[in-house]
């Protein structure tokens, strides 16, 4: 552990590293539902401006790979697609469970 780097950080970056892709897009889903509930907007909305090449590199995932967990998002009915682009998440909990799963 880097000197400057705290017990509890190091325990995070340990348990992230161990999530797996799936995980790791729950996780930051649910995040940004709770960024978007504190800055007043609809937290079950994610704008189609976080394009998943962006989000792919966010997560140390490829783009193919990416598109494949939405896919499985989809099937557990835990997102959809929206028309105006984008995504609604239908089940937050089920999210943040998914995220916190080990």
């Amino acid at each position: 552990m880097p000197p400057h780097e705290s017990a509890e950080i190091a325990a995070r970056r340990s348990r992230a590293a161990s999530r797996t892709g799936l995980q790791r897009l729950a996780a930051l889903l649910v995040c940004i539902s709770h960024n978007n509930s504190y800055e007043g907007r609809d937290p079950r909305l994610i704008p189609d401006s976080l394009t998943c090449g962006f989000v792919a590199g966010l997560l140390g995932l490829k783009v193919s790979d990416m598109a494949k967990l939405l896919a499985a998002l989809e099937r557990q009915g835990l997102v959809m697609p929206i028309e105006a682009g984008g995504l609604r998440l239908a089940d937050v909990r089920a999210l943040e469970s998914l995220a916190d799963a080990h």
